[in-house]
């Protein structure tokens, strides 16, 4: 009888092992670009510089600092220095690097890339690990904002 439970509850997970597993493989968002980065979205009617412009503005309203023309980065939270920092309590940072591409005359994509950095600043010592999804939401989000804010009729000079 103990035997015959075990193979029961031993079935049981591996079906919904395999279920979360297809479940997580199959959860792919058509909002991702093409080339692989985390997130992108697609800017029509404006100019590269536009675009660059309205990307600090919602990266710097979402706390990060600009590092350069094109990457943001701001202090990871405390959980995600104890997952990737284990026990040193050096703080890991979150960069973001944002890039424009031309896909067609006055079509722009904006997409961005995440990475973990330890020991920041620290010039021999520093490291950067691309993340995959686990800052993908957040990024996400800063995205749709600049473009939400290139298409609001402010943006375009409407009233």
């Amino acid at each position: 009888m103990k035997n015959y439970f075990e193979q029961k509850l031993c079935r049981a997970f591996g079906w919904l092992l395999l279920i979360g597993v297809t479940c997580l493989t199959g959860c792919q968002t058509a909002d991702q670009a093409d080339s692989g980065d985390m997130a992108s979205v697609e800017i029509s009617g404006h100019t590269e510089a536009q675009i660059q412009q309205a990307t600090a503005k919602a990266f710097l309203a979402n706390g990060y600092q600009q590092a350069d023309s094109q990457t943001f980065e701001k202090q990871g939270s405390s959980w995600d220095t104890v997952a990737y920092n284990g026990w040193s309590l050096d703080a890991v940072w979150i960069k973001v690097k944002t890039s424009v591409t031309e896909m067609e005359t006055a079509k722009y994509a904006l997409a961005c890339n995440a990475f973990l950095v330890t020991d920041r600043h620290e010039v021999i010592m520093e490291q950067e690990q691309k993340l995959s999804v686990s800052h993908r939401s957040e990024c996400k989000k800063i995205l749709d904002q600049a473009k939400a804010a290139l298409d609001s009729p402010r943006a375009t000079g409407t009233p």
